[in-house]
């Protein structure tokens, strides 16, 4: 940027010289014939002209010396203000050249004051505006300084011949934007200077200024491209004029690095060269030289030439170590130079720089990007020199300190996946994929980082694929793949890409999916140069796919091809002893054992030249010995597997591969006759297997070795135990069939040399079936097992010899072994007669008869899921032929059967139609054919289909009425059919029902269990038709019977709890708190009964509510909500247990307590989507607790809320009562009278009559609001109404009548009028309190003693007293003052009243709390299930991955 403090002393020098020739002429006349005034302004002049002369030969001391003195001197002398305002300004200047800017500014600021008083110095006040505003802005005042700027343009811009000024000042302007940093406004304020520049003649230096500082804030907008051509333009007007060798410098080195954010390093470097020759011949400028050799060092590195850029990085350091301050540039040069030692190959050299460029930024403030990247640095320099484990904590200290500096993703990326390739390294592939996958989100949020994306994928598969997670290497695999091939050029890491998938393939049991990728990768390969390694590789790998594929004769030439590659390549030898060692197994697997041989020993002879290749040898002399072992060489082949055991045991004797040699040679030793040396190698190979890793495999054949080695030793017995467990391995394993067929023919072999026929005869059939099932029927074994039983079955039968090709025969021996009971040997014989059927087109009906009583017979072993398909098989092949329905029928019956056992009833509804037409086409199917209408109406109704259900019903009741001795079905009909009635609200009908079923199960034998349940849900059905005593008796009845039935105690519990309601509702309630204690007992003895005692308890805390025991109220309650809370109660029964626990702790005194309860019920039932009366409840509740904390506007939003939804329900019940009750007392204590006597006014209909405690508060409620409205005739004959009404004497009616008569006496003016109804208040008021106070002790627990003294004891001996005192009855005063303190109720009553006037609003009595949320629930209603059971039977390698360590 251009020097603007020296631009500016040049302009105010310019500002001076047009006054300097005037003064000149002025001081030589004023000599000569001036007065002394005159003279004093001529020495003033002639001072003045002297300063300018030393300002101009800088001779700044002297300078400001004659200006002060001229300054003193214009002083003197009147009218000179504008004299005195220049010599400001000069001093100014002088000042703002110094660096002395405070005080240049208070000159300015003086001289400014000074020009704006006198007319005519537009023009100076523009020019001290001006230079005011830099020197602000110098200071940092950036703001002030935009403002005097704007107002010296303004100026300017009125006076003509300025425009050069206004140019200035435009300049100086968008310098100040552009350090507020508004690059944009500062760019358009540069384009409006240079425009006034260029207009103007000789101006080269300000356009080239404007310029320069114009690209600096296109810069900044990333306009790097227009920077670019704006610099060339400054550049090329610096170049014209002299004396510009610091700004043509500075011009170079900036338009240098330009072109190399631009990505053109090749036409950087000449700027930079030329910017540093320049510099070097410039005084004082070590700074730009260090800064210019620095950065054309980097472009060097960028274009390659590190060679050249080591000395340029080592000079700059060298200069920037004699500039105080700059340790934070030698850091970054130490660090790029480490950095391009690097790239040199000098990693040792790197590595202390970037250990001293790293002390140098932790001990600098705001370093800390600094320091993350020379951290990863670092740590990339010791990973490429194998030093994982000191790289890793570098690797993290980087990654964290790029996050708490917000380093760039890209940044954090880079470090990211260098770590996780650290880590992989060293072994931790977890976290690895941890930071793999963190790198990757990194990646995908960055424009143009595809293959960073790419890399990080391949390298994330490969780790996962290390962890054993192929299926996810696989997908990820895939997404690198697609992403490499949409980038240009990454033919290479395709392949690569290709050939690891292809191995993650092969890894997962895929090579026919992978065999493809592989072909793909090699023929990249083989165009991409200097690859032959990969493409070996790949051959490799691709040989071994097919290898696995079985493709034997294609795998052997890649495995030359690759074997002949590998020899090409040096440092390859395990690669080769690879090849050989499976070159020799795909021979020997092709039946070349001969071939294969000298391969095994080419491989082993390597191996044992190659260090650390212990397994490889111990595998290779393995393999060269089973290859003996196949030539039949066990006496050759013997010393190989013992060499090999002897390798195996000195690794790790754990192995699978110690095992199978350990069973190898066992195997071979038995086959030398050495049965009995090989028994415990043997039996060590087994306890080995059975404990392996991946053992599955090898298990089988080692029992069915030993087993056989078993029978050559003579034991039989053991041999036929081995063969059962060798079975059971084999069994694990795919494609095992023949292998299982071997086991189950020799076993049946040594059973029949045993007498067991039979199982021999099983093992036969089994052995047969997996023959045939593998396609051996040409096997040897095959032939000898058909052979063999059929011998054994003709022995059986006692017959010719059984053909088992024959359905006719196999069809007679499954009719025999089925009427024996031979379940096992049935299903084998119905399996080989369906195969026959099926292999030789046997008759379709046949076919299907055999797979309906094969799935009979599956049915019988309890096995319906193999059943099912078969009875749906045999249904669509009886459907094919006529005169089948009986057929049908019986196959879909038994499906329905089938189909209830695995629980899938859903799917029978379609099927019982079908059943039920059949039947009815059928004769004599009557009753099989209610039982299904029964069964189907059964269905139905677990299905939630009532009304089906109630109609099948109806058809099954029907059809049984015309049967004989049918009464209990009929009864069960019956039964069912009420408790669908009761369940939609027939219970009239659903009487009559349970009645008349009643009656048939009493007429029919061990029926108790039903007529006590007919019983129960008829007492049910009495309660809720309002037929509470007959209801109770039929309860006892049912009661009475359940006691004679074992297995009843949750149906007598049940019982129990609902009589208790019954009692509740006959306000029997201590009748009904022991028949609920009864039910707990007997619901606490059955498991999973604790749902229903918490609905015990919570009816039972409601009776003891009821009977005024609250302290036992609000325990039960808490229990009931706990077992609801930890039983899985609905949120209804939660919330509805927190409303009533709320209301008990209410009553108790804990009104925060049961506000907080109530706030979770709110919630619950919101949840729960219970909007009616429940919700209602627990809002009124609120309201009322709102109240008792004092927060009666609250408690009217929820007494309003409450009321909204009891309307809803459209019935006018005592909750919906109380709350308006509870709502008008609210609104009158908040002196909203006129709300409140409307609801007082509403309430009068419907409690006159039910509910008169409450009809009489009213009111009296109504009374006191018209008395305070004036209305006084009115109150008055309410108030007398509501006295009247007092006939019987209750303690409640006692209080509420003192507050008539205390309110009819303080209504009244005359003394004696009022002292007559006080008399009588009080004869009311004593005893209501005596009886307050005394209940208190009916209470058990002290808490709700208190809450009864607060809540209404505390009333009513106020009342009383305050009556007493008003009239003026000091020793009754002083009676119940000492009655009360000497049993302790005495607690906070305010003091007597001596005013004569009494309190025109009463308190009320408590307001009564809603109705408990709890409805009594009735217990079950119980469905029979039915009692018939109908017959239904019938006769008839992944490659090395690429890696990248991004910079």
């Amino acid at each position: 940027m251009g020097d603007t403090v020296k631009d500016t002393r040049q302009r105010i020098v310019a500002f001076t010289e047009t006054r300097d020739l005037v003064v000149k002429e002025r001081v030589l006349r004023m000599l000569l014939f001036g007065s002394k005034e005159a003279r004093t302004r001529a020495k003033a002049e002639r001072l003045f002209g002297q300063g300018i002369e030393a300002m101009r030969r800088d001779n700044y001391l002297r300078a400001t010396a004659l200006f002060e003195q001229a300054m003193n001197l214009y002083r003197m002398i009147p009218g000179t203000e504008e004299e005195e305002a220049a010599c400001l300004k000069c001093l100014a200047a002088i000042l703002l050249t110094l660096d002395k800017l405070p005080e240049s500014e208070s000159s300015f600021r003086h001289a400014l004051t000074l020009y704006q008083k006198i007319p005519g110095t537009k023009e100076n006040q523009a020019d001290c505006l001006y230079v005011l505003g830099i020197t602000l802005r110098e200071q940092g005042n950036l703001a002030e300084s935009e403002t005097l700027s704007r107002q010296s343009l303004a100026l300017y811009q009125t006076i003509p011949g300025t425009e050069e000024k206004q140019a200035d000042c435009l300049y100086s302007l968008a310098v100040t934007l552009y350090r507020q940093g508004i690059p944009v406004d500062a760019e358009f304020i540069y384009r409006q200077s240079l425009v006034l520049y260029q207009a103007l003649p000789g101006t080269e230096l300000g356009q080239a200024d404007c310029l320069y500082n114009l690209a600096i804030a296109l810069s900044d907008q990333n306009k790097s491209t227009e920077a670019e051509s704006v610099r060339r333009q400054a550049l090329a007007l610096y170049q014209t004029i002299p004396g510009t060798e610091r700004d043509q410098a500075d011009c170079l080195h900036d338009l240098a690095n330009t072109l190399d954010e631009l990505d053109k390093p090749a036409q950087a470097e000449p700027f930079f060269r030329e910017a540093l020759a320049l510099y070097q011949t410039i005084p004082s400028t070590q700074h730009e030289q260090a800064r210019c050799l620095y950065n054309l060092a980097n472009t060097l590195h960028k274009l390659g030439k590190n060679a050249q850029a080591e000395p340029l990085y080592r000079q700059a350091i060298t200069l920037y170590q004699t500039i105080p301050g700059t340790q934070q540039k030698q850091a970054n040069c130490l660090n790029n130079l480490a950095t391009t030692l690097d790239d040199l190959g000098k990693p040792a050299q790197a590595e202390p720089l970037y250990r001293q460029a790293l002390t140098f930024f932790q001990t600098l403030p705001g370093t800390q990007h600094e320091q993350s990247n020379c951290l990863y640095n670092l740590a990339n320099s010791l990973h490429n020199r194998g030093r994982q484990a000191q790289a890793e904590p570098l690797y993290r200290q980087a990654l964290t300190l790029y996050q708490q500096t917000s380093g760039t993703g890209f940044e954090q990326a880079n470090c990211l996946y260098n770590l996780a390739n650290t880590l992989d390294d060293l072994g931790k592939p977890a976290q690895a994929e941890s930071m793999l996958r963190h790198a990757l989100t990194l990646f995908q949020a960055i424009p143009g980082s595809q293959e960073k994306q790419a890399r990080s994928l391949s390298n994330l598969a490969a780790t996962l694929n290390a962890l054993g997670k192929p299926a996810q290497a696989e997908s990820v695999c895939y997404q690198a793949l697609t992403l490499y091939r949409a980038i240009p050029d990454s033919e290479t890491n395709q392949a690569i890409c290709m050939s690891n998938l292809a191995t993650i393939l092969d890894a997962l049991g895929k090579p026919a999916q992978a065999e493809p990728l592989y072909r793909q990768a090699l023929t990249l390969y083989q165009t991409a140069p200097t690859s032959e390694r990969n493409q070996a590789q790949c051959l490799y790998n691709l040989a071994i796919s097919l290898h696995r594929l079985e493709k034997l004769d294609e795998a052997a030439p890649l495995y030359r091809q690759a074997l002949a590659l590998f020899r090409s390549i040096s440092g390859t030898e395990r690669d080769q002893a690879n090849c050989l060692d499976n070159l020799a197994s795909a021979l020997l697997l092709l039946g070349k054992p001969a071939d294969a041989e000298p391969y095994y020993r080419q491989a082993l002879t390597l191996y044992q030249t190659l260090p650390g290749t212990e397994h490889e040898q111990a595998t290779g002399l393995h393999n060269l010995a089973l290859c003996l072992k196949t030539q039949t060489k066990p006496s050759e082949a013997k010393p190989f597997f013992q060499q090999a055991l002897t390798l195996y045991e000195s690794i790790d004797r754990t192995t699978i591969q110690y095992t199978n040699c350990l069973a190898n040679l066992a195997d071979t030793m038995s086959v030398l006759g050495e049965n009995e040396r090989a028994e415990p190698l043997f039996i060590e190979a087994i306890t080995q297997a059975k404990t392996a890793e991946n053992s599955n495999n090898i298990l089988g054949p080692i029992l069915y070795n030993f087993a056989r080695n078993l029978e050559a030793l003579k034991r039989p017995s053991e041999a036929a135990a081995v063969y059962y467990h060798a079975y059971a391995a084999y069994s694990t394993l795919t494609e095992s069939d023949t292998y299982q067929a071997d086991c189950l023919h020799n076993l049946a072999g040594i059973l029949l040399k045993q007498g067991k026929d039979s199982e021999a005869e099983i093992c036969y059939l089994q052995a047969l079936e997996k023959y045939e099932k593998n396609n051996r029927r040409t096997n040897n074994r095959y032939s000898e097992c058909k052979l063999s039983l059929s011998k054994l079955m003709s022995k059986r039968t006692q017959a010719k010899v059984v053909n088992l090709d024959d359905p006719e025969d196999l069809g007679t021996l499954w009719h025999q072994e089925f009427q024996e009971g031979n379940t096992e040997q049935s299903i084998y014989i119905l399996r080989r007669m369906l195969y026959i059927l099926q292999t030789y087109d046997g008759s379709g009906l046949q076919i299907a008869t055999s797979l309906y009583n094969l799935g009979i017979t599956y049915s019988q072993i309890s096995q319906p899921e193999t059943a099912e398909p078969l009875y749906r098989q045999a249904l669509t092949l009886f459907k094919q032929f006529e005169e089948t329905e009986r057929q049908q029928a019986l196959c879909l019956q038994v499906l329905i059967k089938t189909l209830h056992s695995l629980g899938r009833s859903l799917e029978t509804i379609y099927i019982y139609p079908e059943v039920v037409e059949l039947l009815k086409s059928i004769p004599n199917t009557e009753t099989l054919l209610a039982d299904h209408i029964y069964n189907f109406a059964i269905t139905m109704l677990n299905m939630n289909n009532p009304s089906r259900a109630e109609t099948l019903f109806q058809q099954a009741l029907a059809l049984y009425s015309k049967l004989d001795r049918s009464e209990k079905y009929q009864a069960t009909c019956l039964y069912n059919l009420a408790v669908l009635q009761g369940d939609t609200g027939r219970n009239q009908e659903a009487e009559q029902h349970y009645i008349h079923a009643l009656k048939l199960f009493s007429e029919c034998e061990n029926t108790e269990r039903e007529q006590a349940r007919c019983l129960y849900n008829l007492a049910n059905t009495l309660h809720e038709l309002g037929n509470l005593p007959q209801a109770e008796d039929t309860f006892r009845k049912a009661l009475t019977l359940f006691t004679k039935v074992e297995g009843t105690e949750n149906s007598r519990a049940n019982c129990l709890y609902n009589l208790a309601n019954t009692l509740c509702d006959l306000n029997r309630n201590e009748e009904a708190e022991s028949i609920y204690r009864h039910a707990l007992n007997l619901y606490a003895s059955t498991d999973g009964t604790e749902l229903s005692q918490a609905h015990c308890l919570g009816n039972l805390a409601g009776t003891l509510k009821t009977l005024g025991r609250i302290t036992e109220y609000a325990t039960l309650s808490r229990r009931a909500l706990t077992i609801f809370r930890t039983h899985g109660g609905t949120q209804t029964e939660i919330a509805r247990s927190l409303c009533r626990y709320a209301t008990a702790m209410g009553t108790l005194g804990s009104v925060e307590t049961a506000e907080s309860a109530l706030w979770e019920a709110l919630n619950l039932f919101e949840d729960a989507n219970n909007t009616g009366k429940d919700r209602a409840v627990c809002l009124h509740h609120l309201g009322t607790a709102a109240r008792e904390l004092g927060k009666p506007e609250k408690a009217i939003h929820f007494y309003i809320e409450a009321l909204k939804l009891y309307q809803n329900t459209g019935i006018l019940e005592n909750s919906e009562i109380d709350c308006i009750h509870a709502l008008a007392h609210t609104l009158k204590l908040l002196e909203r009278y006129e709300a409140a006597l409307t609801l007082f006014q509403q309430l009068l209909s419907p409690c006159e009559n039910s509910d008169l405690p409450r009809y009489v508060d009213c009111l009296i409620n109504i009374a006191i609001i018209l008395h305070l409205q004036h209305q006084t005739e009115e109150a008055d004959q309410i108030l007398k109404q509501a006295h009247d009404i007092f006939t019987k004497k209750i303690p409640e009616f006692d209080s509420l009548g003192a507050s008539i008569l205390d309110t009819i006496a303080s209504w009244s003016t005359d003394p004696a009028f009022r002292r007559k109804h006080l008399i009588l208040a009080l004869q009311y008021a004593v005893p209501a309190a005596v009886f307050f106070d005394e209940f208190r002790f009916k209470l058990s627990c002290s808490s709700a003693r208190i809450a009864w003294i607060t809540n209404r004891a505390q009333h009513s001996m106020s009342q009383a007293l305050d009556i007493a005192a008003r009239l003026g009855d000091a020793a009754l005063v002083a009676e119940l003052v000492a009655k009360w303190r000497m049993v302790g109720s005495l607690a906070a009553i305010p003091a007597a009243r001596n005013s004569e006037d009494p309190l025109l609003t009463l308190v009320p009595s408590s307001t009564p709390e809603p109705d408990e949320t709890l409805t009594r629930t009735a217990g079950p209603n119980l469905v029979l299930p039915h009692p018939r059971t109908t017959p239904l039977y019938q006769h008839p390698t992944i490659t090395n991955r690429p890696r990248a360590h991004y910079r």
